[in-house]
């Protein structure tokens, strides 16, 4: 359940910036914030999404827990919203990072089988 950052800077390529610990199971998913923000977000099979502030070296915030059984399987940053990231276990979900461990602002469900 660890996070590890290295640098992608040139001055600094290949840098170990971190080893972020916080999820309880296998990371399945990381993203970076395309908007500049030195930030990570991970998602995990311990039912969690995290978001990490990769200069401070911890934990920005937690931003979900999920329901049990509803594994994350995928994260990623909304591309023109800062504000905004998006998750998938069993649906689509986009959260709004102003509001930690609020639920979903909006979430596509999966198709059920025909």
């Amino acid at each position: 359940g660890l996070v590890k950052a290295w640098s992608a800077e040139r001055e600094r390529f290949g840098e170990a910036m971190g080893i972020l610990p916080g999820h309880q199971a296998s990371v399945v998913s990381v993203a970076a914030s395309p908007h500049g923000a030195n930030l990570l977000l991970s998602g995990s099979h311990d039912r969690t999404m995290r978001l990490w502030d990769v200069r401070q070296g911890g934990e920005a915030a937690t931003v979900a827990q999920w329901r049990q059984k509803d594994w994350v399987t995928c994260v990623d940053f909304h591309p023109t919203s800062e504000h905004r990231i998006l998750s998938s276990d069993k649906g689509v979900h986009l959260w709004d990072l102003r509001r930690p461990g609020a639920g979903p602002v909006e979430t596509l469900h999966r198709h059920r089988k025909l």
